[in-house]
């Protein structure tokens, strides 16, 4: 696609270099991050919950304000099928030592799409698993069908209508039920339940 851009020769990846250079940059983020805001406003580490519409106690001490703004992140979604726990979520994908031979992923969620995309690239065989009959169910769907048609041309497989009921272990890959085949590695996006579950259930006791 670059070629009438100047670019004579298409990129590769070196996904070995990639994960050391993503690991040691990282690495510090958190600590960064951490210091940098702290020079702004407060910082407290702990789990916190509501006491009344407008205070929240963390460890023991309260805050006070007009407006409280839960912004916790989201986790990653667990199956609830035998063998869940061979599944990774994104951050492991992204952390891996290696590029796995072959990928399959539970959903087609932006994620999913995303890392597919990035894996394929990088040399893994991908594999997607779509329950129902559309991927990126909240997006427009022209668009949509046009990027799995996309995806279909880089060598990404698509198998809709399809749930998986079961996941085992044989030896170093794993067998995914109702699709009949071996995978060395299982990515899980089927979805992310927000982290803020917890808190929104005590903000709506508070209302009432």
């Amino acid at each position: 696609q670059l070629e009438s851009h100047g670019i004579e020769q298409a990129a590769t990846i070196n996904w070995s270099q990639l994960m050391k250079e993503k690991k040691e940059r990282f690495a510090s983020w958190p600590s960064e991050t951490r210091k940098n805001i702290s020079k702004i406003c407060d910082v407290v580490s702990g789990s916190a919950h509501f006491i009344d519409q407008q205070t929240i106690a963390v460890n023991q001490k309260y805050f006070q304000g007009n407006k409280i703004i839960i912004a916790t992140g989201r986790r990653p979604h667990e199956l609830s099928i035998p063998g869940a726990k061979f599944l990774h979520d994104s951050s492991d994908v992204l952390s891996l030592n290696k590029v796995p031979e072959h990928v399959t992923f539970i959903g087609a969620g932006y994620v999913a799409m995303e890392l597919a995309t990035f894996l394929a690239a990088a040399g893994s065989q991908v594999t997607i698993l779509v329950r129902g009959k559309h991927v990126l169910r909240h997006f427009y769907q022209k668009y949509s069908a046009e990027l799995v048609t996309r995806m279909v041309q880089r060598g990404i497989q698509f198998k809709f209508a399809t749930e998986v009921t079961r996941i085992t272990q044989l030896s170093d890959k794993y067998v995914v039920e109702l699709n009949e085949e071996d995978y060395q590695m299982i990515k899980d996006c089927h979805s992310k339940n927000p982290s803020l579950m917890k808190a929104m259930d005590e903000a709506k006791k508070v209302e009432k």
